[in-house]
């Protein structure tokens, strides 16, 4: 299983190591990882470009977001929203036993 991947922008490589990732949003070709030191890194590809390096810990709860379930702390069903571990809600739009599936895979 792999545990981190390159980015390479214009001054600095970054090295990222997925357990540090919480999640990532997307808008249009950029990507925003968010990481547990509440650092946020722009990625500037596709989500699908970017989760090519990313392994089984992550589901896509939506269009534009992807989560490392490791993070999560719980589903709030009336709201179809998760809460990471930093109390941060995020909207999924996958149905609510999908995504209870995807939970108890390898977590």
């Amino acid at each position: 299983m792999k545990n981190s991947f390159i980015i390479n922008q214009t001054d600095i490589i970054y090295v990222i190591h997925l357990d540090q990732i919480m999640y990532c949003c997307a808008d249009r070709s950029y990507c925003s990882i968010y990481l547990v030191n509440d650092e946020i890194i722009t990625y500037t590809r596709t989500l699908s470009n970017l989760s090519i390096h990313l392994n089984e810990n992550f589901i896509r709860i939506s269009h534009s977001i992807v989560v490392n379930k490791q993070h999560i702390r719980k589903i709030l069903k009336k709201s179809k929203s998760i809460e990471l571990m930093n109390a941060v809600q995020l909207l999924y739009t996958i149905k609510s036993g999908e995504l209870i599936d995807l939970l108890s895979v390898n977590v």
